[in-house]
C-alpha cells in the first residue's frame, strides 16, 4: 500500500510539473526552422510560377506574330529579291488587297497594310527579326519561301528568358 501511494505522489507531482524553458525555447526553434523551410519553399514556387508565365506569354505573342505574318504571306507574291544570307530586316510583299511590309521598331514588330500598326505585344521585346527569301527569281516555276528567324524575350526585367524562333512559308500561288 505504501508503494502505491509514493506511485500516486511521483504521478501527481510530475503532472503538476510544466514544460522547461530549456524545451519550450527547443520547441520554438525546431518551429522556426520549419515555417522558414516552407516558406521557402512556397517563395520559390511562386517565382516558378511567375517565370513560367512570362515564357508563356512570350511564347504565345512571337507564336501570334507569326502566324500572322505567315497568313498574309502565303497569299501574297514576293518580287524577284532572293536573300539566301538572312540579312533582310524589312519584309515588303504585293498582297491582294495591296502592298504590304514587315519590319522591326523599338523591339515591336510593325506591320504596314493599309496603315501603320504593332504586331507584337508591349509585354514582349522582339530583338532579331530577319527573313530569308528564295525562289523569288522569276522563270524558275518555283514556290517563293520566306523563312522568318525571330529572337524575343520578356521586357519584365526579373524573367527575360529568351526565346529563339524560326519558321518558313510557302506561297500558295502556284500560276507563276
Amino acid at each position: 500500500m505504501k508503494n502505491i501511494s509514493i506511485f500516486k505522489r511521483l504521478a501527481s507531482k510530475k503532472l503538476n510539473e510544466g514544460f522547461s524553458i530549456i524545451e519550450t525555447l527547443v520547441t520554438i526553434f525546431v518551429f522556426s526552422i520549419l515555417a522558414i523551410l516552407i516558406a521557402s519553399i512556397f517563395s520559390r514556387g511562386i517565382q516558378l510560377e511567375r517565370r513560367t508565365f512570362a515564357v508563356q506569354k512570350v511564347q504565345e505573342n512571337a507564336l501570334f506574330v507569326l502566324e500572322s505574318m505567315a497568313r498574309k504571306i502565303r497569299v501574297s507574291e514576293v518580287g524577284s529579291n532572293d536573300d539566301p544570307t538572312c540579312s533582310t530586316t524589312t519584309l515588303s510583299i504585293d498582297h491582294p488587297d495591296g502592298a504590304l511590309a514587315y519590319f522591326l521598331s523599338s523591339g515591336i514588330v510593325k506591320e504596314v497594310f493599309t496603315d501603320l500598326h504593332d504586331l507584337s505585344s508591349s509585354d514582349v521585346e522582339f530583338t532579331r527579326l530577319a527573313f530569308c527569301i528564295s525562289g523569288s527569281s522569276l522563270g524558275d516555276n518555283l514556290p517563293f519561301k520566306v523563312t522568318i528567324i525571330a529572337s524575343v524575350r520578356s521586357k519584365n526585367n526579373l524573367y527575360q528568358t529568351p526565346i529563339d524562333i524560326q519558321t518558313t512559308i510557302t506561297s500558295r500561288i502556284l500560276d507563276n
